[in-house]
């Protein structure tokens, strides 16, 4: 047994209501289970339901051990942390992984503080389920039982991985939040941003060859993945105009990085809270239409599982 299920997919913040309700209002929270071994990648506010689906279904049978991969520390995906149930049972034991941050603080102290008496009634020390902390680098991770997750670095605001999972010759590449690297130098981009002159050519010539090799390096991450689920959450004209640096990618560049990796089925994720389910309909029709025979590409829906045999 090998499948992804989604219990969150919006980005940025919850906007759950009937206008969201074909590709749901939950920030992330995406569940792998391979074999036995369940995991989650990212506390968003989809942590809540994934949390009651295991009360009901496989605590009753006997899990004690989750594994969640936290990607970055954003409200949107650590917020449902205190709402995941099994946090307060006392024999659930959460090994829970993060990148390294650059300020030196860790996942554990951070949760911390949103957990303050200010915030939130029960504190992390308070909760009754036991937790273990392992900060990462780009590494390769044995979990046992024949699981092994594999981390990338992304280009994102603030210290973020991505998680590949690979089980029994198949693989689940989550890449979030992420934008392409560009060439901060670029002549062009500075001048619109009235500093051309500021920069010099052999500057630019090395940051242009920069962010080709860092871009390269996500597509190798991704590589003949049998799912890559991708943050997607402009359009290409929205991203250039008005997003860049903001740490989200388009859907075509998404959909471009996919096919140059080989990856089997592509989920678009993080939909922006601005778009309703009218509008990502209309995108991902545009989008099959476009890509028809190149890749099989879906919008991320909230309760979308995926088996992989």
């Amino acid at each position: 047994m090998f499948f992804i299920r989604l219990w969150g997919t919006r980005g940025s913040i919850a906007c759950a209501g009937p206008a969201t309700a074909e590709f749901g209002g939950n920030t992330i929270s995406i569940e792998i289970q391979a074999g036995s071994t369940v995991s989650c990648v990212d506390f968003g506010t989809g942590a809540r339901p994934f949390g009651e689906h295991l009360l009901k279904h496989d605590i009753p049978n006997g899990l004690t051990n989750i594994n969640f991969f936290i990607t970055h520390t954003h409200w949107d995906h650590i917020i449902g942390f205190p709402m995941f149930t099994p946090v307060y049972i006392p024999k659930i034991k959460l090994n829970i992984y993060s990148p390294y941050m650059i300020n030196g603080k860790t996942l554990e102290q951070l949760l911390k503080t949103e957990l303050a008496y200010e915030y939130w009634p029960v504190g992390l020390n308070e909760m009754s389920a036991s937790f273990t902390f392992h900060q990462v680098r780009e590494t390769k991770l044995d979990l046992k039982n024949g699981l092994r997750v594999v981390t990338k670095y992304l280009n994102h605001p603030v210290i973020n991985m991505g998680y590949r999972f690979e089980y029994q010759g198949k693989s689940i590449a989550v890449v979030h939040d992420t934008e392409p690297f560009f060439n901060q130098f670029s002549p062009a981009l500075n001048t619109k941003r009235g500093a051309g002159s500021f920069f010099d050519e052999d500057a630019s010539r090395e940051a242009e060859k920069t962010a080709e090799t860092e871009n390269d390096k996500i597509i190798a991450f991704m590589k003949n993945a049998d799912i890559a689920v991708y943050d997607a959450q402009y359009t290409e004209e929205q991203y250039i105009t008005e997003k860049l640096n903001w740490g989200h990618s388009s859907y075509e560049c998404a959909i471009e990085n996919a096919i140059a990796a080989g990856v089997n089925r592509l989920l678009l994720n993080h939909h922006d809270p601005s778009r309703n389910d009218v509008v990502l309909c209309e995108i991902e029709a545009r989008l099959k239409k476009q890509y028809a025979g190149k890749i099989q590409l879906d919008m991320a829906r909230e309760g979308m599982k995926l088996d992989l045999e």
